[in-house]
């Protein structure tokens, strides 16, 4: 395989080859009454992680072809600057495909769950950026005037020492 970007050095300013990313989470929004949006975040084989959006005319029985969890080669997409208000990644750009992109399926190139937590020290002292988020949660119930994060997968190292506390 040729050699690729990680999502580290991505920039607007760059000709890019390719990137090799791992699909994390995957949903899809209509905007307005003509398109449709797919809101992607991936990950590399270093840890890093960047929001990707695909947006087609709803009229086009296009579906994205791609599925958490796997791991995918893309090439030939835009690098722009993530504006706005929230960001959902710490990544200052993102991925913009377009009918042009090209996707691979690859075989996987890490195991990496992609998790960040932060100390509750960091939380304390009040350096953890608060536009940011974590990781994945997968639902929050409440329970008698409790609130409960409910982490996922079990398996993870800091899941586990974080339940811990």
């Amino acid at each position: 395989m040729e050699t690729h970007t990680v999502l580290s050095q991505l920039s607007n300013s760059k000709r890019l080859k390719s990137v090799c990313v791992k699909l994390l989470i995957k949903g899809s929004t209509v905007v307005g009454t003509t398109r449709k949006t797919y809101q992607l975040i991936l990950g590399d084989e270093q840890g890093s992680i960047i929001q990707a959006t695909f947006t087609k005319d709803l009229d086009d029985s296009f579906e994205i072809p791609m599925q958490e969890g796997g791991w995918y080669e893309l090439q030939n997409f835009e690098v722009a600057y993530a504006f706005g208000v929230t960001r959902v990644t710490r990544n200052r750009h993102q991925i913009n495909l377009s009918d042009s992109s090209i996707i691979f399926k690859i075989p996987p190139l890490s195991f990496c769950h992609y998790y960040r937590f932060q100390t509750f020290e960091n939380i304390q002292r009040g350096l953890a950026h608060p536009k940011f988020s974590i990781g994945g949660l997968q639902h929050i119930k409440t329970m008698d005037g409790f609130s409960r994060i409910l982490f996922e997968p079990d398996d993870v190292p800091e899941i586990q020492t974080f339940r811990m506390r």
